[in-house]
């Protein structure tokens, strides 16, 4: 499917090389690229990717909140969508994702399956993730219902991850502008604030398609005012945020009392109950923890091939049995075969074809 009606937003920080990546991949997708890079220095190629006809790059040395900010006031696309500057969405799963928006008017934002990838010793391994992810009842309106049933997924968050989803331009740039008009000192905050500000709006769809492909290659940028050692249940329970979340319940009403017949009182009432309701289950998991935000599945690896004498014994053995030592029973492509084998739509030539990027680009390095 021809994907110019669709904007690719990638919000970026100092991973120059992973940018190189996404080039590579959406050139020839017919997709619109923005870069939005706050690296200290502008890329060296992107004087020649402004030349592209679908590539817009933009050097801005400003805040991972003031970049969004700013992609929403560009976007001119009918749809738009955000991605990690390290991950991918296969072109396949963003066409069904398009193509529903095409087909019904009704929905506003759409997301897919995914698998988390990463590269370690010349294979990339994969593993399904989200599997309890579902969709709410077609029939529940936007509002307070639609937050609540939103907020009910089995693994204890929400149903799916309208952040990454492909949305309407209107939409996006709303969610955009509302998720980030006011500063928040934890970054978990603006997508707990989109993940709530989503359903008393808007419509959601998950669509049984692999869409994303979420990576493990790196840890999650950490930056001047954008720290995310600490989560947000341990921020929000912590006494001295109290005025910031206030601020940040006022804003959510603010945003959606026109829409949802309740009073303003009664509205902020069932938001802070969904909130503290997530937080305290949240907390009960993961509070205490000798480290509270889970280490990537990359540096679980690392420990696993400390010693140079086990790499090379291990790599002596056959694929099959080296990812059991690994503790790693699966391949990206053994994961994408698992996905297809539980009836989700699965393009197995363009997950080989990112499987054969990915190789290429940690071989370079």
């Amino acid at each position: 499917m021809d994907l110019q009606d669709l904007t690719i937003v990638v919000i970026t920080f100092s991973r120059q090389r992973f940018i190189d990546r996404q080039v590579a991949y959406w050139k020839n997708s017919g997709a619109k690229l923005l870069i939005l890079d706050g690296s200290a220095k502008a890329h060296p190629n992107s004087g020649v990717w402004n030349l592209t006809s679908n590539i817009s790059y933009i050097h801005s040395p400003t805040t991972y909140r003031d970049r969004h900010l700013m992609a929403a006031d560009l976007v001119a696309t009918k749809y738009a969508i955000l991605l990690n500057d390290d991950e991918f969405l296969l072109n396949s799963g963003i066409s069904q994702c398009v193509e529903l928006l095409e087909s019904n008017l009704l929905v506003d934002c759409v997301s897919g399956r995914a698998i988390n990838f990463f590269y370690k010793n010349g294979e990339v391994y994969g593993q399904r993730i989200y599997k309890s992810f579902s969709n709410v009842d077609d029939c529940i309106p936007p509002g307070v219902e639609r937050m609540r049933e939103f907020w009910n997924d089995p693994d204890g968050y929400v149903r799916h991850y309208t952040i990454f989803s492909v949305m309407r331009q209107t939409v996006f740039v709303n969610l955009i502008k509302q998720t980030f008009a006011t500063e928040h000192s934890n970054p978990y905050a603006y997508e707990i604030l989109m993940h709530l500000l989503t359903p008393l709006q808007y419509k959601s769809v998950l669509i049984n398609e692999l869409v994303w492909l979420r990576s493990g290659e790196n840890d999650p940028v950490s930056i001047k005012g954008f720290d995310r050692s600490i989560r947000f249940s341990t921020w929000y329970l912590d006494p001295l945020n109290v005025s910031e979340i206030k601020a940040m319940l006022d804003d959510i009403t603010e945003c959606v009392k026109e829409n949802i017949d309740l009073y303003e009182v009664e509205l902020r009432d069932e938001i802070l109950r969904q909130l503290n309701e997530y937080v305290l289950a949240d907390s009960q998991r993961y509070i205490g923890m000798s480290r509270e935000v889970s280490p990537s599945i990359t540096k679980r690896m690392v420990t696993q091939f400390k010693s140079a004498s086990k790499r090379i014994i291990v790599a002596r053995f056959p694929n099959s049995i080296r990812r059991k030592l690994t503790h790693n029973s699966t391949t990206l492509i053994e994961a994408a075969e698992e996905w297809s084998a539980n009836g989700v739509g699965v393009d197995s030539a363009e997950v080989k074809k990112l499987l054969q990027l990915i190789i290429n680009f940690h071989r370079s390095e």
